[in-house]
């Protein structure tokens, strides 16, 4: 287990039952690198004041756990876009060494729509990214989403979700132009690749780069955040997706609640947002994973993967198991 910055209580990284479920010491070595992960966002938030909340499971498993939900595997944030310009802003000297603020301008090649706050002596890949061995950071994340207002206006909303629709499409095709997204192994088209990165990087800067699209998609889904409306969401990541809009009246101010040995900030109005995310909420499904497409480890770096130093092979369904062969 790699160090943290957090004091863990004796005895947290033992499996335990929590209602009906077993948690494996693996899941819970996750959950410690997480918190550690959140507690340095809160300490860069609280020195810059800069105000978050917690988000979607992390507000449920506070309210109805008083810690993680027993079978989920992640860390939620969100903040309004105008703390988000601030985080961005301090972020990347903010941050430092193993921990990395990444949104797509610190490293480019993540196309999350949003920003995470990653532990690079860690490992957590998404498990269809990992065979292209992409090499932006894939530490153990928290996601840190932003909140834009959604117009009441359905006809001007869906006209604004069509726009944001095509730019991020434009945005991936323009990835593709690019080595650092979506390699592939003909050395032919991996040449022209080079080529046409270098021309971006120089010639043709003035006129066309691979941020173009996606500048002019944040700037979309901001068009409505001086409006006063009924809604929010995160808009940049979700794509305008109705089932994840909150009341903008949940975000009006912050509580600390438990959650495991810590207290988070979650909105006040975290009931109703409860009932805006998951209908009947206090009741729950037994042994419901939440992420099972990611791939986590806790004591080797993501580096070890794309260098190869741990091979992986991949079975049925994507699932990763550890090389046979490299055992011997």
């Amino acid at each position: 287990m790699i160090d943290l910055n957090i004091q863990l209580p004796e005895h947290f990284l033992e499996g335990e039952v929590r209602c009906g479920y077993y948690i494996a010491p693996a899941m819970k070595k996750g959950w410690a690198v997480q918190m550690d992960l959140l507690m340095e966002l809160d300490r860069v938030c609280r020195k810059y004041k800069i105000r978050y909340f917690v988000a979607e499971g992390t507000i449920l498993g506070a309210v109805r756990h008083k810690g993680f939900i027993p079978w989920d595997d992640d860390i939620d944030c969100c903040m309004t876009h105008s703390e988000y310009k601030k985080l961005c802003k301090i972020g990347p000297k903010a941050f430092r060494h193993p921990y990395f603020f990444q949104t797509e301008y610190t490293d480019p090649g993540s196309l999350r729509g949003h920003a995470q706050l990653r532990h690079s002596l860690t490992t957590g890949m998404l498990k269809d990214e990992i065979p292209f061995k992409y090499k932006f950071n894939q530490g153990i994340f928290i996601d840190i989403f932003v909140l834009d207002h959604v117009t009441d206006n359905k006809a001007l909303f869906e006209k604004q979700k069509k726009r944001c629709e095509r730019l991020w499409e434009d945005f991936f095709h323009a990835a593709h132009f690019t080595t650092r997204y979506y390699p592939i192994s003909n050395p032919v088209k991996n040449a022209g690749k080079s080529v046409f990165k270098f021309l971006l990087g120089g010639p043709l800067k003035p006129v066309y780069n691979e941020f173009k699209f996606y500048r002019i998609y944040e700037k979309e889904w901001q068009r409505y955040n001086n409006e006063e409306t009924k809604y929010m969401s995160f808009l940049s990541y979700s794509c305008g997706n109705s089932r994840n809009f909150r009341r903008s009246t949940c975000f009006d101010d912050v509580v600390y609640l438990d959650f495991e040995f810590l207290k988070v900030p979650v909105p006040s109005g975290y009931e109703d947002y409860l009932d805006d995310a998951y209908g009947n909420w206090h009741e729950f499904v037994l042994n419901t994973q939440f992420h099972s497409s990611i791939y986590f480890d806790c004591d080797h770096p993501y580096t070890d993967y794309l260098e190869g130093l741990r091979e992986v092979v991949w079975e049925e369904y994507g699932h990763v198991v550890e090389d046979p062969a490299a055992k011997e």
